[in-house]
């Protein structure tokens, strides 16, 4: 969430994007992204705090690589301690007379945005600093939701998994405790892009639902082998795949639910579960915004479509 309330699902479609080239063989771009989450870049155009920059990686690449997010713009100088390193040409990025400082949203697989497949879909020059075109947009965005699906069978895995709990504390209640997490650092698995998540946090979900559906309580379930507790799966309601569109973690007990087998499958797979999804969303978007998830149940809606 932005600090103004705005929420970033938003402020992602509705600020202006741009396209931005990067000389590899004047700044190791790959290396710098691998270390830092932020970077101070020259700035030569009228780019705005929010607006969407999108990182072009010059031959031998011929690429969009990176996502980023402007936080800061027209600053005096830059920085350059940080990155020192991975300036290889230091005359094209010292001495420029304004900067920005760039957030990494997303880092894109080999082959997702090629030079051939940009110019096919509205790009017009990869020269200088450029608007995107709508064209373009619509032609990365719709490549995006796939990648975003992809990520989701990836990480329905990771919820849907038997969590070992242990008899120690069992019978301990958890409260809420409705404190903003910092989001997590991602990792690149498979070439996909995976949110790492706390086991004690879904944990602590589980317990606080009494270790029943929290559709229904009264959905049977099963005992566990190694404690007598009802088998329950957590789920991130708003999806773990969607971090990127937060500034907060997304990995809070306030964002998992509780469910059964039938109700946690109905969610990802079911015909009907816009009626699931909504009771779930309205018994739980109080306790969302309180840790900074802020999403209309409209948008959460598409991130289940």
């Amino acid at each position: 969430m932005t600090t103004n309330g705005k929420n970033k699902l938003l402020e992602v479609v509705d600020m202006t994007q741009w396209v931005i080239a990067c000389n590899p063989n004047d700044y190791d771009i790959e290396g710098v992204f691998n270390k830092l989450d932020k970077v101070e870049w020259k700035q030569s155009t009228n780019i705005n705090v929010g607006d969407i920059v999108y990182i072009y990686v010059t031959s031998p690449v011929k690429e969009i690589r990176y996502k980023c997010i402007a936080r800061k713009v027209n600053l005096s100088h830059a920085d350059t301690t940080k990155d020192r390193e991975f300036i290889l040409k230091g005359d094209n990025y010292e001495n420029r007379g304004r900067y920005m400082e760039l957030e990494l949203i997303t880092k894109y697989k080999e082959g997702q945005f090629t030079l051939e497949n940009l110019k096919q879909n509205g790009l017009k020059s990869v020269q200088g600093p450029s608007k995107v075109s709508e064209e373009l947009s619509k032609y990365i965005k719709s490549n995006e939701i796939d990648m975003i699906k992809e990520t989701l069978k990836d990480n329905d895995k990771e919820d849907s998994l038997n969590y070992e709990l242990q008899k120690t504390n069992l019978d301990e209640a958890f409260t809420y405790k409705y404190e903003k997490k910092k989001r997590a650092k991602y990792i690149i698995k498979n070439d996909i892009k995976t949110y790492i998540r706390d086991r004690n946090v879904a944990k602590n979900a589980l317990k606080h639902a009494n270790y029943k559906c929290e559709v229904d309580k009264n959905h049977e379930t099963f005992l566990r082998r190694n404690v007598e507790v009802g088998y329950t799966e957590s789920h991130h309601l708003v999806p773990m795949a969607y971090s990127d569109l937060f500034d907060v973690s997304l990995d809070v007990e306030e964002n998992i639910v509780s469910l059964c087998s039938h109700c946690h499958n109905l969610l990802h797979y079911g015909k009907d579960f816009e009626k699931v999804l909504e009771k779930l969303y309205k018994e739980r978007v109080d306790y969302l915004n309180r840790v900074g998830i802020c999403v209309s149940f409209e948008q959460l809606k598409m991130m289940y479509l």
